[in-house]
Order: structure tokens, then C-alpha cells, then sequence
């Protein structure tokens, strides 16, 4: 199985309401069929001045978009909440298209200068995504 090097997606200054997408190919060797399965591990938070932990506020979407007609869900909700999702199976030689979007949800007008999403200024969060195959 191969792939590009290097970060599916970054966000850099991300607000409330703010969203950023990525895409990664994935192909198969041309050996045998194999079973895939992605993973999230090693979730670092970085929190500001305020404390807020981005990786449990941003929302991640993973899809496989292959089939651009007919995108596939294959996780939607918290960044640091991915765990083992089963992608199935790749024919040997095939490739596959995931597209990773984070979204930042507005959570409103913050009541104070350090909370609600104020809570998050200054936070980074980041997020090793690991792919794991198996020849079947």
C-alpha cells in the first residue's frame, strides 16, 4: 500500500465557524486483495491561555469519495474520538480517495473573555492517523 508523504489536512488559525478540508489516495499493491482499517492515535492538545483542548471541540469528517457520486461516511465527530474504523476491502492494484474535513462549530456569542469558544485562542491540537492493512 502506498501514499503521499506529510499531513492530510492543517488549519492554521481556525475560528469558530471555520472548516478545512484534505484528501489522501491511497493504492494498493498489485500482490493481493487486503483489508483496511484507520485509526486515530497519539492526540496532542496544545491548550492557550484560556485551557480549552481543541482535539475534544473540533469535529472531524472522514469520507471515502471513490465514487465521487456516492461518498461513503466513514466517521463523523470529535477529533480525538476517531478509534479503529473498518474500511473494508481493496482489490489488489486499486486505489481509494478519503477526504478529511475539521470543522470548528460556533458555539455563539462566548459570555466572558475566556469562555465558550474564547476558551480555545491560542489551543493547537494534533492527530497521527494511522493506516493498517492486511492481506487477505
Amino acid at each position: 500500500m502506498s501514499s503521499r508523504e506529510g499531513a492530510v489536512l492543517r488549519a492554521a488559525s481556525l475560528a469558530p465557524g471555520g472548516k478545512t478540508t484534505g484528501t489522501i489516495t491511497l493504492t494498493a499493491s498489485d500482490k493481493a486483495p487486503i483489508a483496511m482499517t484507520l485509526s486515530g492515535s497519539a492526540v496532542r492538545n496544545s491548550p492557550g491561555r484560556n485551557g480549552g483542548e481543541l482535539s475534544n471541540r473540533l469535529v472531524l469528517t472522514v469520507e471515502d469519495i471513490t465514487n465521487a457520486r456516492a461518498p461513503r461516511r466513514i466517521y463523523r465527530g470529535k477529533l480525538s474520538g476517531l478509534g479503529e474504523q473498518r474500511l473494508g476491502r481493496m482489490a489488489a492494484g486499486s486505489h481509494r480517495i478519503y477526504r478529511f474535513s475539521v470543522r470548528f462549530p460556533d458555539g455563539g456569542a462566548p459570555s466572558s473573555p475566556t469562555t465558550g469558544d474564547n476558551a480555545y485562542q491560542g489551543s493547537t491540537a494534533e492527530v497521527d492517523f494511522r493506516w493498517t492493512s492486511r492481506a487477505l
